[in-house]
C-alpha cells in the first residue's frame, strides 16, 4: 500500500464557529475558543514551505517514551463517547457507545489498528491511551526533557470536509475522592469535583471503576443499585453508567444523566444486569465533558454502590466509610487541544505519518501548561463528525509513538574557557570561549564575557569576545577573547564566562567555569580552576597532546622514567585515553589479568635552586577505583631518588593486607581539578629533585595525568629602609626598620618563616648590596630574630658597638628550609646617648688617717664613664673647678686643710658627655685631733652593706669604730674560705671605707657569684654578703 510521510505544519489560527447547522444556537459557547485546524490535503504543501531552518529532520532519532502498534492487543486503551447524533432540547443525547474498535486487517504496520467507523453523523468519540509517564531526564541522553513529540500513522476516508480528529494530551488526573460533606448514606460518599481552573474544560473524562465482577454463574435477578447526584451542562456533558467485559476497549451505556441542579437531593437508581449473566464485567461511572465550558464544583456523586444476584451481594462500596475501597479511580484532564485535523475523502487505503512535534507542536507547551516533565499523562484522540453523510471507510490509527527531545530550538552552551598552559606570572595569557550549538537551529552573532576572580572571589580582570560566524546545530567553535590578561600574582583563579545568543531558550548552560574539561558524565564543576604558576617554571608537560602509545616509549622520550615494582608483566604507564571519559594523557590501567601493580612515573633531575620559595607541583588527573583496591601516591625526593617523602596519598576500596576500608566497594571517581601540592620544605632551593607518581593496584580502576607543572618563586629579600638612633635613650642602640619580603604573606605561601638581624664592624657601608660583604671583609654576628607575621614592615632595637660609631646592619629573610634565605641591603647607623645619667645618691664622707673618704651609690639607670667631685667652703656654691674625676664610686681627698669646714657633691658623666645633676651634699669639719661629718665619733661598732652591690668588679666596704683598735677585714668565698685580706692593723676611732677591686690574693679577678666580707675590731665581729656579677 502507498505510504506518505507528512508532518503537521505551523497552524493558522481560525475561529471554530460551526460544528453543524444544528449547533447555531450554541454558538456563544464556541466563540470563547480559538482552534488550530489543518486540512490533510495541505500537509505536504505546509511541510515544504514552513519547516523551520535547523529543525530536526523527520528521520532524526529521538528517545522513545511510549510506543504501541497494537499488535499485543488493546493494551489498556479505552474508549469513551460523548454526545451522539440525536438532537435533544438544546443539545444532543448521549451517544450510548463508542464506535472506536480494534480491528485486524488494514494497518500501517503489522495487522492491527484502531478504527472509528463514523456510524453516527454527529458525535464526539474519544480513544484514550494508557497512562504514560513523562521522565524528567531522558536516560538515553542524560538531558532534561524539554519537548515531547507525538507521531502516529493515520488512514482517513472522511465523510465530509467538516469531519475532525482532535488531538489531546493531559494529566492522568483523577478528581474522584471520598467526601464527608452531605453523603448519600452514612458518613462518606464518592464525589467528583472539578476545580476552578481552565484545563478541566476540554473533553474532561473522570472514571470510577469497579473491580471485575464475576457473573458467569449468577442467576436473575442481577441488579446494580446506587445513590447519586448529577450536575452537568444539560445535553452536552454526561454522567454515565457503563458496563464492559474487555476493560472498556468497548462498552455499553446503561444510563446517562445530564443536567441537574446543585444542591439537589440524593436519588437512588437500580439497573438490570441480566444481559451480562455468563460474563465477567467491570462497571464504570463516567463523567464526560465536551469541548466547552464546565462549571467548577461537584459534577457527579455516588454512594452505596451494590451489585446483587438475588439475595447475594457480589460487590459493594459504601463511599469510603472505612477509608478503604476496591474501586479504581482514573481520569484525563487534557487542557487545550494540541491540534485539529480536517479529513478528506480517500476511498483507497493511504497511510500517512502525522508528527506534530516535528514542527513545534509540543505535548508540553500545547497542553496549556498543565503537563510538565515527571507527570503521568494520557493521550486522547477525539473524532468529531459534523454533518449527516453516508459512512465511508472511516478513520484508522496505528503506531502511536511519544518521544522526548532534550534539545531546545535555540540554545548555545558555553562549554569551556580555552586557556594556555602553563599559565605563569608575568606572561600575557590569551583566552577563548568554546561554545556549542546545542539547539535545533543554526546560530550566529554570538558574544561572551568573562570575569577573572582571585581566590577571594574578587574580580581582577574582564574578558569579552564576539563572532559573526554561522554555528550549525551539534557543532562547536572557539571564540577568541579580544583582550589578553597578564597575571601579577600566582594562585588559583576562577574564570566564569557568560555566552549570549539571541532567543536562547536554555540559560542554565550559558555559564561555564574555566577548564571544565569534562563531558556530561562528569559535570558539576570539575576542573573549574585556573592555576597561575610562580615566575620560576621548573617543569611543564602537557601530556594530553602526546601521541597514543601502548608502551612507555613516548613518555621516556619526553624525559620521564617508568619503573615497575610489582608482578612481572603487569600493565604499566603509557600514553592513551581514559576509559569512558575521553581524557588524554599519561595513563595507567588496572592489569587485565589482575596482577599486582606497583608502577612509578618519575620526573627526574629537577633543579629548584632558583625557585627558593613556594615550590609547587600541580597536575590535572582523573582516577577511578574502589571495586577491589588501588592506591595513588605522589612522592618527592631531594637526593635523586635515593629516598622519598610522600606528599599525596589517596586510597580506594579495601586494603587486602590490613582490611581497612577506604571507600565503598563501588567505583569511585576521583578528579584532581587540579591537584596543587606544596613542595617547599622538600624542594625549594634544592637541586637533584625528583617527583614520583606511584600507582598501586590489584586489578582495580585507572589513573590518568595531564598538564603537569612544577614551579616556584625566587625568594625575594626584605628591604632595610633605615637604621636610626633611638631617641631619648641612654645610647648604644639603634632602631632598624625594614619592609617585609614579598613572600611574607599567607596568600603567597608564607615562604618567609623568620627574619634574622646581623651586625657588622663599625664602618659605613650604606648603599652597598649584600654581595659586597665579602669585598668589605666584614665580620657579621647575629643580634636577634623576629618571626614573620605577615606584616608590611618590621622594626627591631639593636645594640651598637658604641655611641657615635657607625655600625652596619642587614636583615636576612629565612624560609622553613634552613638552606633557603635572602639577604637585604646593608645600612649603617649611629647611636647617640641623649639622656644624662641620674644623680649619684647616698653620698657619705668619712674622716680617715689619709684624709676625707667619700663614697656614694652610682646612678640607677646607667654606669657612668666617670664621676666628678666638686668641693667648696660654701654650701651650694660649686662654681670653682672640679676637685677630681674618678671612675670609682668613691674618692679619698687628702688635700682638705684641717680646722676648716668642707662641702662636697658628686656628678656622673656618661660616655657621650652628658652630666647628671648634683648628688646630695655632705659637710665635713677637719680638726687636728679627730674628724667628724658634723657629728661626734660613732658610739658603736658597725659594718655597712657594700656599694655598689652587686658589683662588677669593684665595690666599697664601709665600717665605723667608736675607739681605736686592731682591725681585720677579709673577703671570704661561699665556702667561708679567705680569698683576700683587705685590712689588718691598728686604726683610729671614726668612719672608715675600703675599696675592694675584685681581685683575690693572687691578683686574679674573681668569678661571678656570692661572697662574704668579715670584720673583726676591738672584740666586735660582723659578716655581710656581697654579689659579683660580670
Amino acid at each position: 500500500m502507498p505510504r506518505l510521510i507528512v508532518c503537521l505544519p505551523v497552524l493558522l489560527l481560525a475561529l471554530f464557529t460551526n460544528l453543524a447547522e444544528t449547533l447555531a444556537g450554541d454558538l456563544k459557547r464556541d466563540r470563547q475558543r480559538e482552534e488550530k485546524i489543518t486540512k490533510l490535503k495541505d500537509l505536504e504543501h505546509w511541510q515544504r514551505l514552513n519547516r523551520p531552518a535547523g529543525s530536526a529532520s523527520a528521520g532524526a532519532p529521538m528517545p522513545v517514551i511510549f510506543h504501541d502498534n497494537f499488535e499485543g492487543g488493546a493494551m489498556a486503551w479505552q474508549v469513551s463517547a460523548g454526545w451522539g447524533s440525536t438532537p435533544q432540547e438544546d443539545g444532543f443525547a448521549n451517544a450510548g457507545k463508542s464506535d472506536w474498535q480494534l480491528i485486524i486487517g488494514n494497518a500501517n504496520s503489522g495487522s492491527r489498528s484502531w478504527r472509528e467507523t463514523e456510524a453516527a453523523a454527529i458525535q464526539t468519540d474519544m480513544l484514550l491511551s494508557p497512562v504514560i509517564r513523562l521522565p524528567e531526564i531522558l536516560a538515553e541522553t542524560g538531558g532534561r526533557l524539554r519537548h515531547v513529540n507525538l507521531s502516529f500513522a493515520l488512514d482517513w476516508d472522511a465523510p465530509d470536509p467538516e469531519a475532525q480528529l482532535r488531538i489531546y494530551a493531559g494529566r492522568a488526573e483523577t478528581l474522584w475522592a471520598f467526601d464527608s460533606r452531605n453523603p448519600g448514606a452514612g458518613r462518606s460518599a464518592w464525589r467528583c469535583t472539578v476545580p476552578d481552573t481552565g484545563h478541566y474544560t476540554e473533553f474532561l473524562r473522570q472514571f470510577l471503576i469497579t473491580p471485575e465482577i464475576d457473573l458467569t454463574r449468577a442467576a436473575e435477578p442481577v441488579r446494580l443499585s446506587f445513590l447519586y447526584q448529577s450536575f452537568t451542562e444539560a445535553n452536552f456533558d454526561y454522567n454515565t453508567v457503563e458496563v464492559s467485559s474487555d476493560n472498556f476497549a468497548g462498552y455499553k451505556t446503561l444510563i446517562a444523566f445530564t443536567g441537574g441542579e446543585a444542591g439537589a437531593a440524593w436519588k437512588s437508581y437500580s439497573l438490570n444486569l441480566a444481559a451480562f449473566i455468563g460474563t465477567k464485567v467491570r462497571i464504570r461511572f463516567t463523567h464526560s465533558g465536551d469541548f466547552s465550558i464546565v462549571a467548577p464544583g461537584t459534577v457527579f456523586a455516588l454512594d452505596e454502590i451494590k451489585v446483587t444476584a438475588g439475595s447475594t451481594t457480589l460487590f459493594s462500596d459504601n463511599g469510603g466509610e472505612t477509608g478503604e475501597t476496591r474501586m479504581v479511580r482514573a481520569g484525563f484532564a487534557p487542557g487545550n487541544q494540541l491540534a485539529v485535523l480536517q479529513g478528506i475523502p480517500n476511498p483507497a487505503p493511504a497511510w500517512a505519518i502525522i508528527a506534530p512535534g516535528w514542527l513545534g507542536i509540543d505535548l508540553l507547551a500545547g497542553s496549556n501548561g498543565s503537563v510538565v516533565p515527571g507527570d503521568s499523562i494520557r493521550l486522547g484522540l477525539v473524532y468529531v463528525a459534523s454533518k449527516t453523510s453516508l459512512p465511508r471507510r472511516g478513520i484508522q490509527i496505528d503506531d502511536i509513538t511519544v518521544s522526548g527531545i532534550a534539545k531546545p530550538d535555540r540554545d548555545v552552551a558555553a562549554v569551556e574557557i580555552v586557556a594556555p598552559f602553563p599559565a605563569v606570572v608575568g606572561r600575557a595569557l590569551r583566552f577563548g570561549l568554546k561554545v556549542a550549538n546545542t539547539g535545533l537551529e543554526y546560530q550566529t552573532n554570538l558574544t561572551w564575557q568573562a570575569t577573572v576572580r582571585d581566590s577571594t572571589g574578587k574580580g581582577v580582570f574582564q574578558l569579552s569576545g564576539a563572532s559573526a560566524q554561522l554555528l550549525l546545530p551539534d557543532s562547536t567553535a572557539v571564540i577568541p577573547a579580544q583582550q589578553t590578561w597578564t597575571p601579577e600574582a600566582p594562585g588559583l583563579y576562577t574564570l566564569t564566562a557568560y555566552t549570549h545568543a539571541g532567543g536562547d531558550e536554555a540559560a542554565f548552560n550559558d555559564t561555564t567555569s574555566v577548564l571544565q574539561d569534562d563531558d556530561a558524565r562528569l559535570r558539576a564543576g570539575a576542573y573549574s580552576r585556573l592555576l597561575v604558576l610562580p615566575e620560576q617554571l621548573v617543569f611543564a608537560a602537557n601530556l594530553e597532546e602526546a601521541p597514543f602509545d601502548s608502551t612507555p616509549a613516548t613518555l621516556q622520550r619526553m624525559g620521564l622514567q617508568v619503573q615497575s615494582h610489582g608482578a612481572a608483566g603487569a600493565a604499566t604507564w603509557h600514553t592513551g585515553r581514559s576509559p569512558h571519559y575521553d581524557f588524554r594523557g599519561a595513563l595507567i590501567l588496572a592489569d587485565a589479568a589482575g596482577r599486582h601493580q606497583v608502577e612509578d612515573l618519575i620526573i627526574p633531575d629537577l633543579d629548584f635552586s632558583n625557585a627558593a620559595a613556594n615550590a609547587r607541583l600541580s597536575f590535572k588527573g582523573l582516577a577511578a577505583g574502589g571495586a577491589t583496591y588501588s592506591r595513588l601516591a605522589v612522592g618527592v625526593s631531594s637526593d635523586s631518588g635515593q629516598t622519598w617523602n610522600e606528599v599525596f596519598d589517596q586510597r580506594l576500596g579495601t586494603d587486602p593486607q590490613t582490611g581497612i576500608k577506604y571507600s565503598d566497594t563501588t567505583i569511585v571517581i576521583a578528579p584532581m581539578n587540579p591537584a596543587a601540592l606544596d613542595l617547599t620544605p622538600l624542594a625549594a632551593g634544592r637541586r637533584n629533585v625528583a617527583i614520583r607518581f606511584r600507582y598501586e593496584s590489584r586489578g582495580d580502576g585507572f589513573w590518568l595525568l595531564w598538564q603537569i607543572a612544577l614551579s616556584g618563586r625566587s625568594l625575594q629579600p626584605p628591604q632595610l629602609r633605615s637604621v636610626s638612633d633611638v631617641p631619648e635613650d641612654q645610647g648604644k642602640q639603634v632602631q632598624l626598620l625594614w619592609s617585609a619580603a614579598p613572600a611574607d604573606d599567607a596568600a603567597s605561601g608564607a615562604a618567609i618563616s623568620y627574619y634574622r638581624i646581623w651586625r657588622g664592624l663599625p664602618q659605613d657601608t650604606t648603599g652597598k648590596s649584600h654581595r659586597s660583604r665579602a669585598a668589605a671583609s666584614l665580620t657579621w654576628e647575629p643580634v636577634g630574630t623576629l618571626p614573620a607575621r605577615g606584616d608590611s614592615s618590621y622594626h627591631f632595637i639593636a645594640r651598637t658597638r658604641g655611641d657615635g660609631i657607625a655600625t652596619a646592619f642587614y636583615v636576612s629573610g629565612h624560609a622553613a628550609n634552613p638552606e633557603v634565605f635572602a639577604n637585604s641591603n646593608i645600612v649603617s647607623g649611629t647611636s647617640v646617648d641623649n639622656l644624662p645619667p641620674a644623680a649619684p645618691h647616698e653620698l657619705e664622707a668619712q674622716i680617715t688617717a689619709a684624709g676625707i673618704t667619700l663614697h656614694w651609690n652610682p646612678p640607677p639607670n646607667e654606669i657612668p664613664a666617670f664621676y666628678t667631685i666638686l668641693r667648696s667652703h660654701t654650701s651650694g656654691d660649686y662654681s670653682s673647678p672640679a676637685l677630681a674625676n674618678t671612675r670609682a664610686a668613691w674618692y679619698e681627698d687628702a688635700s682638705a686643710a684641717p680646722n676648716q669646714a668642707w662641702f662636697y657633691v658628686v656628678t656622673a658623666t656618661d660616655s657621650s658627655g652628658n652630666s647628671s645633676p648634683h648628688s646630695n651634699e655632705v659637710a665635713v669639719v677637719v680638726t687636728g685631733i679627730a674628724a667628724a661629718t658634723g657629728e661626734k665619733p660613732p658610739a658603736t661598732f658597725a659594718l655597712r652593706q657594700n656599694h655598689p652591690n652587686p658589683c662588677n668588679p669593684a665595690t666599697i666596704i664601709s665600717y665605723q669604730m667608736p675607739e681605736a683598735g686592731v682591725v681585720r677585714l677579709r673577703i671570704l668565698n661561699a665556702l667561708g674560705q679567705e680569698i683576700r685580706a683587705l685590712v689588718l692593723g691598728m686604726q683610729p676611732a671614726g668612719y672608715h671605707a675600703v675599696r675592694w677591686d675584685g681581685l683575690d690574693r693572687h691578683g686574679r679577678l674573681v668569678g661571678s657569684g656570692i661572697y662574704f666580707y668579715h670584720l673583726e675590731a676591738g672584740g666586735f665581729a660582723a659578716t655581710r654578703k656581697l654579689a659579683v656579677v660580670r
